[in-house]
């Protein structure tokens, strides 16, 4: 099951983990473990930090989670207060779900009681659909929680929002919420719902002035800067996503994906050695993940160094034979060191992954004109054309006969 971590990174421990380089990098290392599912080296590393200090909370909490994750409940329990007794309110839910798996109903029910009391309480459906709690959601207890009106008017607004939106109901989510937004303009979440939904109907023009909308009212958010970095990104803003995603870094460390589109977003705005400093701890972090090295291959390329290129996109390819992306941009990689046979074939691999990419079909009409076959690079270029590559057909009123 997903789990939903809320911990709030205080600005003591983003100072210390960042003033104390092998400590930042072995709490970075922990985090990657555990969204790899290596749980238990997850737990070694914060092992580690709490023996170099034993003052700070989210080590315990991190610690727990790996813990919970591999079982060890009672063992994940001890953590997880000792986590709470260090920051009061940062580990009651999970001190309430470890209690619903060891079957006692009343703690569990006490301490998600201090949870719904506290501002930053999961959605209700959020809780009531979390699988760990089917073992007391029967008893007296869970019942006397829910007696409560824990959640306000806004909150169940939300809640009905999110709900239309995950259910394919966007037209029907952008139009509740212009509704409320009119009357109540200053809900900032409710931007940041409704510019989810119009992306979602590829209104991107719209989710990014709801996303400036939101970010004005609230600039503590780091999934508003995450959402809007990545739409800077695609319309080439790149300096500006490079904010976006340092902002987030700042908001919240553990957003270690950041990094990787940092580094696409530094890369674009032509600051590449930052953009490597990124995109090589990122993939120190997740050596396993082909995306990463992919994006690696892609920064390489951008800065002209195609041999170093070309291992990046080896390792991505190895890793995940079925993403076409690869193919083509290691087709580019040998496409300008003029290795011609190979960027065919990567371009037609590509191709074979999914047909409908038109710049493929450029370009391997290109190297198959370089590689002295005129008549399939024109039937190349035609194809690329009828899928709407206007360079394609410059290209062939220039270099194929009617």
């Amino acid at each position: 099951m997903k789990r939903y971590a809320f911990v709030l990174v205080s600005s003591f421990f983003f100072t210390c983990v960042h003033a104390q380089e092998p400590y930042r990098l072995l709490w970075m290392k922990g985090i990657a473990a555990a969204r790899q599912g290596d749980y238990s080296e997850s737990a070694a590393c914060f092992s580690k930090l709490i023996v170099s200090d034993s003052t700070n909370y989210d080590y315990y909490f991190r610690r727990g989670q790996a813990l919970l994750m591999t079982g060890k409940t009672d063992s994940a329990l001890i953590d997880f207060l000792s986590a709470e007794k260090r920051k009061n309110g940062v580990a009651s839910y999970e001190i309430a779900r470890c209690y619903a798996l060891l079957n006692r109903p009343a703690e569990s029910a006490d301490w998600l009681t201090k949870h719904l009391q506290s501002s930053g309480r999961l959605p209700e459906a959020t809780i009531k659909l979390d699988k760990v709690f089917r073992t007391i959601e029967n008893t007296k207890e869970w019942n006397e929680v829910w007696k409560n009106e824990w959640y306000t008017k806004t909150d169940q607004n939300t809640a009905e929002a999110r709900y239309l939106i995950e259910s394919g109901k966007t037209v029907e989510a952008v139009a509740q919420l212009s509704e409320w937004l009119a009357r109540y303009p200053k809900r900032h979440e409710w931007y940041s719902l409704r510019a989810r939904a119009y992306l979602l109907l590829g209104n991107k023009n719209n989710a990014l002035r709801d996303l400036n909308q939101a970010i004005d009212l609230n600039k503590r958010q780091p999934e508003y800067f995450w959402q809007r970095g990545r739409l800077l990104l695609e319309n080439g803003k790149y300096a500006k996503a490079a904010d976006d995603f340092s902002r987030v870094l700042k908001l919240d460390p553990s957003r270690l994906e950041a990094y990787q589109e940092r580094a696409r977003a530094l890369a674009g705005a032509g600051k590449f050695n930052n953009s490597l400093d990124d995109i090589t701890l990122y993939i120190s972090l997740f050596p396993k993940d082909p995306v990463a090295h992919y994006t690696h291959g892609y920064i390489l390329y951008t800065m002209r160094n195609f041999t170093d290129a070309l291992k990046a996109l080896d390792i991505s390819i190895t890793l995940d034979h079925s993403n076409p992306d690869f193919f083509y941009q290691r087709g580019l990689c040998y496409l300008e060191m003029r290795n011609y046979r190979n960027a065919i074939y990567d371009f037609a691999q590509a191709l074979d992954l999914n047909p409908g990419i038109a710049d493929a079909w450029y370009q391997k009409g290109i190297a198959r004109m370089y590689d002295g076959d005129p008549t399939g690079a024109c039937a190349d270029l035609k194809k690329a054309v009828t899928l709407g590559n206007r360079e394609a057909y410059r290209q062939s009123l220039q270099l194929c006969a009617e």
